[in-house]
């Protein structure tokens, strides 16, 4: 591929990535434990869908 073909597709799909931030709180109690951050990106605008990895979300209680 060309330095133009990657330009073209970058265009295209990074304005499709997102930053996630998610938090958890500690088992014993309801106090804010952590933050962590990841990436995904939209399939669905209008219904506010994203894909991510499973790992990224699954221990958190807040996206």
């Amino acid at each position: 591929a060309t330095a133009e073909d990657w330009r073209k597709a970058l265009g295209k799909v990074v304005p499709a990535v997102v930053v996630l931030r998610t938090t958890a709180c500690r088992a014993i109690d309801t106090e804010f434990a952590g933050a962590s951050y990841a990436t995904g990106f939209i399939i669905d605008k209008r219904r506010g869908i994203i894909l991510t990895n499973c790992h990224v979300i699954k221990p958190s209680s807040r996206i």
